[in-house]
């Protein structure tokens, strides 16, 4: 292991769910193309998200945000993505 390599909080190998799996995306330092310019450059790999996407994430946060707030309940409500291949992020 590179003694620049940062332990994440997802170090097992077989996850209990799908839900486990989001939110643990790894990140590379692209080192030669950073050689030379005095700082380091890392590349967040979304491809590596459940769903290859950072939408993941935000997704999981706004079903436990309205889980949490009692406007849906699991096992009871059905939810459908409307978003097909794009998420406005502001």
């Amino acid at each position: 292991m590179s003694p620049n390599t940062i332990t994440t909080k997802n170090t097992k190998k077989i996850a209990d769910s799908i839900i486990d799996l989001v939110g643990g995306t790894p990140l590379v330092y692209l080192t030669r193309i950073a050689d030379g310019c005095g700082g380091k450059i890392a590349l967040k790999l979304e491809g590596m998200e459940p769903a290859n996407s950072v939408k993941d994430r935000i997704g999981r946060n706004m079903i436990e945000d309205a889980e949490k707030k009692g406007v849906i309940t699991s096992g009871k409500t059905t939810l459908v993505s409307l978003l097909l291949a794009t998420l406005a992020l502001a």
